[in-house]
């Protein structure tokens, strides 16, 4: 017996299997032709100069209303695809492999041998709630707990951390249209460690809410829909959301916010692969962490409230740190610091 009939679909008495889409037949994947011929399209794609590969919806290979109840379907999944991860690990050893699973840190950790790095779908909720509620609510403590659930199973997993994607509203929507929310989230997403994923149009500021169409609206290049941009259907939410164009023309923007926090990170190596813990600023709406390496010592701290607000840290810290780039205005007061309506910065700390 089968779960229920979802999923499946009947072609001239034929059934077979669509679970998200009757357009989108599954694999039968029990068949080793089937997977053989996956093998054979990655070595294609991997000599062509095809750096990784992103597996989609990696949970659901094997889908629960696809098979018989009863059927093991954790062991199936990770059946494929760790025969999948063996495969490119003996033939391409450099090519790099991320999935999507939307779940949950505890129940994607099973997962964690079969890839380099998977989606890190908690990360994106808790900014969101952080900045909407303007209390950091242990956010980089929580992240951290849940990073190290999957690389206790894998010693060289990569996080793949993300604010929004393809599937879900857009984040600047999910902010009400709040650049300043935006651009304390860019600069959190910017200074996680791990590889961070940037869904198009979030450097922009593009709003977008469900059905999928409005959430995948074209990138805002320029005015001119002459000229040779992607265009693929009318803007509904993005008709007033500014272009690149305009935007590579103002330092204030949000896209200049990421061009000058992806330098940073490109440019300190301890942004990217040092270590990182939660600080304490005696203030729920100053979110403060470190990241450290066995030669630099870099703090990131933001406000997340709009309005003025004070903390209070190491003085021997404050009083040594550069600030390497920064959003509005602090103040330093020997162990205290103020800082303006959702403001940022990222400082280096001298020995």
């Amino acid at each position: 017996l089968f779960p229920n009939r979802n999923g499946w679909h009947n072609a001239s008495g034929m059934f077979y299997y669509g679970g998200f889409w009757d357009r989108m037949p599954e694999l039968d994947l029990d068949q080793q032709v089937v997977r053989d011929e996956i093998f054979d399209i990655m070595d294609f794609w991997i000599d062509l100069g095809v750096d990784g590969f992103r597996f989609d919806a990696a949970k659901h290979a094997y889908d629960p209303n696809e098979l018989p109840k009863g059927t093991p379907l954790l062991d199936r999944n990770l059946q494929f695809w760790m025969e999948l991860r063996k495969y490119v690990s003996d033939h391409h050893p450099e090519t790099y492999l991320v999935s999507e699973i939307w779940d949950t840190a505890q129940n994607m950790s099973p997962y964690a041998h079969a890839y380099d790095s998977m989606f890190n779908f908690d990360f994106g909720l808790m900014v969101i709630d952080a900045l909407n509620s303007g209390y950091h609510n242990q956010l980089i403590t929580k992240h951290l707990s849940n990073v190290n659930r999957i690389s206790s199973r894998n010693e060289n997993f990569i996080d793949a951390p993300f604010l929004t994607n393809h599937d879900q509203n857009r984040i600047m929507t999910m902010l009400g249209n709040d650049i300043n929310k935006a651009k304390l989230a860019a600069s959190l997403l910017l200074t996680m460690p791990g590889i961070p994923f940037i869904y198009y149009g979030e450097e922009l500021g593009m709003l977008g809410a469900k059905p999928d169409e409005r959430i995948r609206e074209p990138m805002r290049w320029n005015e001119d829909l002459s000229s040779e941009v992607a265009y693929w259907s009318q803007w509904q939410y993005n008709w007033e959301t500014p272009t690149v164009e305009v935007q590579l023309q103002d330092e204030t923007s949000l896209l200049q916010h990421y061009i000058q926090l992806i330098e940073l990170r490109k440019s300190n190596p301890t942004l990217r692969f040092g270590e990182m813990e939660q600080l304490q600023f005696k203030n729920s709406s100053i979110l403060a962490y470190e990241r450290t390496d066995a030669q630099n010592r870099y703090l990131v701290v933001l406000n997340l409230y709009p309005g003025r607000l004070e903390g209070s840290f190491d003085e021997e810290v404050l009083a040594n740190m550069d600030v390497l780039y920064q959003v509005g205005d602090y103040e330093i007061d020997r162990d205290k610091i103020y800082m303006s309506s959702q403001s940022m910065f990222v400082a280096k700390v001298q020995p």
